[in-house]
């Protein structure tokens, strides 16, 4: 038998063909296969980092905001407003460094109240005091305006505000001049009363008394 070479590789060409148009469009398939695999890839990748970036946003806000709001209120208290309060609702140390913030800003409101009372209480006894002083030194008499024949000068400088130190001068008649000086015992308030109420006894006692000693023993 015989044929022509030509027939004889018709159907051989046809089949070489046909394997390439195959391999061909399977070489496209995988890389139309490929492009989609490695867009999906490129689009979960970006998901994930759009997710991890949003977790992050959010843990630290979680962690850095109460950190930012224990800092705005211990500058408002530590700028004098002691009715700021540091707002952190957590259990953690922070929560817990929140709570001593504002038991502090409490106590120190209160410490402050307690020192203005003090103060203005101090401020009226100081004033109490000085017209105490006022009143005994205009207690005292002025030997300067008097006239009593002979040079008398006497001056008190107490220790405190007021004192127990005292001294006067009364003509008990024409011819007797009565002198008194002395201290009491003690310093303060007290010493200064009782420096009063001696002088006032001098002065009603000492016209009637006929000497010292009678005064002494009145």
């Amino acid at each position: 038998a015989t044929t022509y070479i030509d027939e004889l590789f018709t159907s051989v060409n046809e089949t070489r063909k046909k394997i390439e148009t195959a391999a061909m469009s399977a070489h496209r398939d995988i890389d139309r296969q490929m492009r989609s695999t490695r867009n999906t890839l490129i689009g979960i990748s970006v998901l994930l980092v759009l997710i991890v970036s949003a977790i992050s946003v959010a843990l630290s806000r979680m962690i850095t905001g109460p950190i930012f709001t224990l800092m705005k209120g211990a500058a408002a208290i530590g700028n004098g407003d002691l009715d700021a309060r540091v707002n952190v609702n957590s259990s953690d140390e922070i929560g817990k460094l929140a709570g001593s913030i504002n038991n502090m800003a409490i106590r120190l409101k209160e410490h402050i109240v307690k020192l203005q009372e003090a103060t203005a209480a101090r401020e009226r006894l100081e004033s109490e005091i000085a017209i105490a002083k006022g009143i005994q030194q205009n207690f005292l008499p002025d030997l300067t305006s008097r006239r009593y024949g002979i040079d008398l000068c006497a001056l008190t400088l107490p220790a405190f505000d007021v004192g127990g130190d005292l001294y006067d001068v009364i003509a008990l008649d024409e011819d007797r001049l009565g002198v008194i000086l002395g201290d009491v015992s003690g310093k303060g308030v007290p010493a200064a009363l009782y420096m009063v109420r001696a002088m006032s006894e001098y002065r009603f006692l000492a016209p009637q008394a006929k000497d010292p000693a009678d005064l002494l023993n009145s």
